[in-house]
Parts: structure tokens; sequence; C-alpha cells
């Protein structure tokens, strides 16, 4: 045979040994996305459980009692539909454990094992994250006005906040996570959706379940912003010890750093907040 013979086998030899290299990555980033999935899942519903616990069940059985630490109502509009979240969040992560997990049977196959039927069949119900992300900015009111007014709901925070449990993360910051979420999934499945060929069985119902996420995330990511410089505003007042709220009708935070005071004697630092109609500064 010469070598003008061997040429073409050769070539098309080498053209599938690289289609197949590349089929073997894509399923290998399959392998890799539906696992963070999974492992974020976990997490999630782990810091879900942790508010559950640490301050909706003790802040329930308070109200039972003569002097509550915040009435039953008042409990409801601070945490608006979150227990149905916890819910939907913890049948999610049941699915995705049965599906995905070490237990797995059979185990998950990323040439055709499915995640997106999944998310297709829970993704309708994401829409209850709507509610809660209204309820969002007058909830983190609420808790500006009852750590200024309410010594014994102040008090209660910062144990519960103190718990190693929490990991040195705000109350404030824990009722943030579902607003977080939504965005998470439709960047996961995202990634999932393009190492997925077409040809392949979860190809459909990733998209699907995408398309519905999305909307839910649209509205998130117009509001994500406005919700974390409510959390700044919040920390802000809380560091300065300040008991009049700071969270008015369309004030914004517009920068915040230090700057110092150059003085005879010596040099003093001063934190400076400037604000869309007003600027405040604080030593040290």
């Amino acid at each position: 045979m010469s070598a003008e013979d061997a040429g073409p086998a050769s070539t098309s030899s080498g053209t599938l040994l690289g289609v197949a290299q590349a089929q073997q990555r894509t399923m290998a980033r399959r392998t890799q996305i539906a696992a963070e999935i999974l492992d974020t899942e976990r997490t999630y519903v782990d810091g879900l459980a942790l508010i559950e616990k640490l301050f909706i069940t003790p802040l329930l059985a308070s109200a039972q009692q003569p002097s509550p630490i915040l009435s039953r109502k008042e409990v409801r509009q601070l945490f608006a539909n979150f227990p149905d979240i916890i819910m939907l969040s913890k049948e999610l992560l049941s699915q995705l454990e049965a599906r995905l997990g070490a237990n797995a049977q059979p185990p998950w196959d990323p040439a055709s094992g499915r995640v997106g039927d999944i998310f297709l069949r829970m993704a309708p119900f994401m829409k209850m994250y709507s509610l809660y992300l209204r309820n969002f900015r007058s909830a983190l009111g609420e808790i500006s006005g009852w750590l200024g007014a309410n010594h014994n709901f102040a008090q209660f925070i910062l144990q519960a906040s103190a718990s190693p449990e929490c990991r040195g993360l705000s109350f404030q910051s824990y009722l943030l996570l579902p607003v977080q979420r939504i965005p998470r999934y439709k960047l996961l499945l995202e990634d999932l959706l393009r190492h997925t060929p077409d040809t392949h069985i979860d190809h459909q119902s990733i998209g699907d379940a995408l398309r519905t996420i999305e909307e839910v995330a649209v509205f998130v990511n117009e509001n994500i912003e406005e919700h974390e410089m409510t959390l700044s505003m919040i920390e802000i007042q809380r560091a300065l010890g300040l008991k009049e709220s700071l969270l008015e009708p369309g004030r914004r935070l517009l920068r915040a750093g230090t700057l110092t005071k150059i003085c005879r004697k010596n040099h003093q630092q001063r934190s400076f907040y400037l604000f869309n109609d007003m600027l405040l500064y604080a030593s040290g």
C-alpha cells in the first residue's frame, strides 16, 4: 500500500478520534455541572433550614407567649412565603439526590441521564419566589425598625446570629439566599444546556425548564441590586448605631469610603457614606 492510499484512511481515523474526544469532554463537563447542581442545592437547603431552626421556629414559639418578641402576624410579614420555598427546595433536593446522588439507582450516566425533566416539573412552582422578592424590601425595612425599637428582637437576632452555625453571616444575609438562588439556577441550566447535544434526551427538557426559570430570573435581576443596597444601608445603620432608619423611599447609596482628616497633632480616620440625598460621615 502506498502512502497516498493510506492517507485518507488515516485522516478519517484521526477525525473520528477527535470527535470521540470532544464527546468525552462534553460528557465530563455534563457530569461536573450535574454535581454542582446537586452540591449547591444541598448548601442552599442547609441555609434555608438554618433560618427555620434559628429564627423562624423560635419566633413562632415566642409568638405564643404572653410577651412575644414579635406577634404571629409580624412573623408572617417578615418571612412571607418562606416556608413554601423551604418545602419546594427540599422536594427539589430529594429528586436530585435520587437521580444524581451517590446511592442513585441506576448510577447517573451523562450520555443518557436526565436532569432537565426534574427542573421542568419544578420550574412552574418557582414563580413563588416572585412573592418572596416583592416582600423582601419591606421585610428589611421592618427589621431595621424593630432592631432600633424592639430591644427583645434586637437581642434575639444578636444571640441567634452569634451561633457558630451562622458562620459569621448576618440574619439579613441569610434572608437574601432565595433572592440569589434563582439567578444561580439560570446560570447552571444555561451551562448544562451548552454541554448537552441537540440529540440528547435531556436537551428539550433543559431548554423548556430554562425558559420558565428565566421569566422569574428577569424579575429577580431587576431588583437584586436594589435589595443588596438595602442590606448595605441596614448594615451601615447597625455599624453606626443609628436610631433613625436610613431606609427612605428613593434613597440610594452611591459610594462609601474612608478619608483621613489631617490635624496638627494627629491624623483622624473618617468614614463617609454618599447617598443621593445626603452625605453621612462618622469617626472611627
